[in-house]
């Protein structure tokens, strides 16, 4: 996520085989784009190009609500900010700002700092810029263009969204105790025996079917 032109959707194109729309005015992505990136040893992740998002969204501004909704989805947060940028920090602060606005839950999400197209600084400017990044977030510089710091992003990516702190844990789904269940209904006050009828499952001609029919569309 980042502000109109940050590079967003140069980034995708360049770590997938997503053909986002690229264009050097404001706003070129009207909706998210998804790419999936290859990782080492056939490992993969997908990756959200989300629309830009300006200071006031979380008020409407922009493209707003919309796309903050979207954000919301994603269990990591790339935050990408332009190296020809007044003021770096600043700029993450703000859209910082709105998401916590919008929901001060999203703040809880891990967070990764991009510098985007670094391939216009030298060493000595990176080095410069480096004491005046935000503390406390992973960050690097980068460039879709020449492919500075592509593979070091993608590492710290993967970690990031390994971590145990961003583990979703797994569901396993068990056939209910019945006995079990009739004292969870009658400690909260329901006595009623249970009754269970079963009805002869071996005629399937009575039942009928009815599908939705969705579109899907490779990403």
């Amino acid at each position: 996520m980042g502000f109109p032109n940050a590079g967003k959707s140069t980034l995708l194109s360049a770590v997938s085989a997503a053909k986002p729309k690229i264009a050097d005015y404001p706003f070129t992505t009207l909706e998210p784009n998804l790419g999936i990136v290859s990782y080492r040893d056939g490992k993969s992740f997908v990756m959200a190009d989300i629309p830009g998002i300006i200071e006031g969204a979380s008020e409407g501004k922009g493209l707003g609500l919309r796309f903050l909704r979207h954000i919301e989805r994603n269990s990591l947060l790339l935050f990408m900010v332009p190296a020809d940028s007044d003021d770096i920090r600043k700029e993450y602060e703000i859209l910082l700002n709105e998401l916590s606005t919008f929901n001060p839950e999203m703040l809880d999400k891990q967070r990764v700092l991009a510098i985007t197209k670094s391939d216009m600084l030298d060493q000595e400017l990176m080095d410069e810029i480096e004491p005046t990044l935000p503390q406390g977030i992973p960050h690097l510089f980068i460039s879709s263009v020449s492919g500075l710091g592509i593979s070091a992003l993608k590492d710290i990516l993967w970690e990031e969204l390994n971590k145990e702190s961003n583990k979703i844990e797994a569901i396993v789904h068990r056939p209910k105790d019945v006995s079990r269940l009739q004292e969870e209904l009658k400690a909260m006050g329901e006595d009623e025996d249970l009754e269970y009828e079963y009805e002869d499952g071996d005629d399937d001609d009575d039942l009928d079917y009815e599908y939705e029919e969705e579109d899907w569309e490779e990403k």
